[in-house]
């Protein structure tokens, strides 16, 4: 996660987190975070570069301090909260090329002759398997089921996989996903 504590409001200011191909960082990666276009437009963006290419670029309006990124198997997908409590997916990617391992960081870019400035509140990174809901972690098993089965029907934040405050189909998808992916 992500939480940007300020920015200057300067056009093509971008802050973002960053997940490149540790072997290609400079031609295969992907980010989400904020661009500004001083005060006017304003929004969530997210590209993914392959091959030196930008293949995608998605945007959404608005301010938002706080960013997520999910990795499912394959599937990037990036989120854009107000308040770090109920979060909103934007974009997903596609990136089979990716390998299992890349790297991750935060990235401040200017894209203007005007410097700017920025503040991270907080970077956090967690490699927590979404299928891997009980004991023993690291083994998926009918415990995770029923944990998230039980929680869902119960309505409790452990089922709410998505974190938007609604249990529903996509936390169902979700799940079944990640536990069919399996957990590295």
């Amino acid at each position: 996660m992500l939480e940007i504590g300020a920015m200057d409001d300067l056009n093509f200011h971008v802050v973002a987190m960053l997940v490149m191909d540790q072997a290609a960082p400079e031609s295969e990666f992907l980010w989400v975070g904020q661009q500004n276009r001083e005060g006017a437009n304003d929004f969530a963006q997210a590209r993914s570069i392959v091959d030196g290419v930008r293949v995608r670029e998605a945007g959404e309006g608005g301010v938002f301090p706080f960013y997520r990124l999910v990795r499912q198997g394959d599937a990037f997908i990036g989120f854009h909260s107000e308040d770090g409590a109920v979060w909103v997916p934007f974009v997903e990617f596609s990136r089979p090329d990716l390998p299992a391992t890349v790297r991750v960081g935060v990235t401040q870019a200017m894209f203007s002759s005007t410097p700017g400035t920025a503040t991270i509140d907080l970077f956090e990174i967690s490699s927590q398997c979404l299928g891997d809901l009980a004991d023993p972690k690291g083994v998926l098993d009918l415990a995770d089921i029923s944990v998230f089965v039980s929680g869902f029907l119960s309505a409790d934040s452990v089922a709410d996989l998505n974190s938007d405050g609604v249990f529903d189909l996509a936390d169902i998808t979700l799940f079944v996903d990640a536990f069919v992916a399996g957990c590295p």
